[in-house]
């Protein structure tokens, strides 16, 4: 009787701890998915940041991840130290300049800047960074209501760092050391002629001034004239006297002489041996001349030298139309991130 009733009382006390356990641990659950519910850690948080994509051969789209030794991995999509900011880590070290803009209205003409500080640290490439107007902020009468434009956005394209005037140079990004800067023209370079297909963005040197010189296109704002001194040319010194003295005293920089064998004369065609017009040059010194004085043979002898590459870009958008309105516009330049670097209002 006894045993009995003590494996009675032992089955109670097990359901009662079963039914207590039961009951403890059904509360523990509900409380966390409850807490879980309720509050949002930061890795849950996204936000979206616009994602571009880059074809070497159109400049409305770039993708690109921007790094270098002025701050690299800064500004990656989804870095926790930035994911919350709307202002570029290069904010500061590249600054918009207005040209042009405003004045011109061919596209081929119309310009802004972009200056790299003189303290960054190492390169900066922009190649994928946004420019875009201020159409959105101005206001138009449309069917008896006032509504608001719509903005363009265009990509800085890739280019190349030694131009030729071949067809293999190298397209690569586009990047500012410190001081540099970069001439960003809406439109496309225009050719008269054909002797120089410039088809791409290219970063200037101590020859360019041959192509300015020449009638093949029109710079806006005209290219440097920066080419070595004739007279300091290999091989002057050994040149016969009027060959000579045409280089030393005739010849300015970035000038590609005029050799012909004929020349007219009134309603006369008259043969000779002529430079700029004047006769009596030798084969040999017109052979000096063609293999020296112009922008191809500039490149050949001088693309080792030190100072050879100048601290300008010409970068050119391909855009039909012009993109900086005269008044009432601002000018906006995002990284490849589509956080804000610089903007200038006029």
């Amino acid at each position: 009787m006894s045993g009995g009733f003590q494996n009675d009382l032992l089955f109670f006390f097990l359901v009662i701890g079963a039914l207590f356990a039961l009951w403890t641990g059904s509360g523990q659950i509900s409380k966390k998915q409850s807490n879980e519910s309720l509050f949002l850690t930061p890795a849950s948080l996204q936000i979206a940041v616009p994602k571009v994509n880059f074809d070497p051969n159109n400049s409305s789209s770039i993708d690109n991840n921007n790094q270098s030794s002025a701050g690299s991995g800064s500004n990656s999509v989804g870095n926790s130290n930035n994911s919350f900011s709307t202002t570029s880590p290069w904010k500061g070290k590249i600054k918009l300049g207005r040209g042009n803009a405003g004045s011109s209205y061919r596209s081929s003409e119309e310009y802004i800047t972009l200056q790299a500080a003189s303290n960054n640290k190492g390169e900066v490439n922009i190649s994928g960074w946004i420019l875009e107007n201020g159409f959105n902020n101005r206001y138009y009468e449309q069917n008896g209501e006032i509504v608001t434009g719509v903005s363009k956005r265009v990509a800085i394209p890739f280019g190349s760092v030694l131009f030729t005037g071949l067809d293999h140079d190298v397209v690569g990004p586009i990047t500012l050391k410190a001081g540099e800067r970069a001439i960003v023209t809406t439109g496309s370079p225009t050719a008269i002629r054909t002797d120089f297909d410039i088809t791409r963005s290219f970063k200037t040197n101590k020859c360019t001034g041959y192509i300015e010189q020449t009638p093949d296109y029109n710079f806006v704002p005209s290219l440097p004239l920066t080419c070595p001194d004739p007279r300091k040319e290999i091989g002057v010194p050994q040149l016969a006297e009027k060959c000579y003295k045409y280089v030393t005293q005739r010849l300015g920089r970035c000038r590609t002489p005029d050799i012909s064998d004929y020349k007219r004369i009134g309603n006369e065609v008259v043969r000779g041996s002529y430079v700029d017009g004047i006769d009596g040059f030798s084969n040999l010194c017109k052979n000096y001349l063609k293999e020296h004085f112009n922008y191809q043979s500039c490149l050949k002898y001088h693309s080792g030298d030190d100072d050879f590459f100048k601290g300008e870009w010409r970068v050119y958008l391909g855009q039909v139309w012009e993109m900086w309105a005269k008044e009432r516009e601002t000018i906006t330049l995002y990284d490849a991130n589509g956080l804000l670097v610089d903007q200038i209002k006029y």
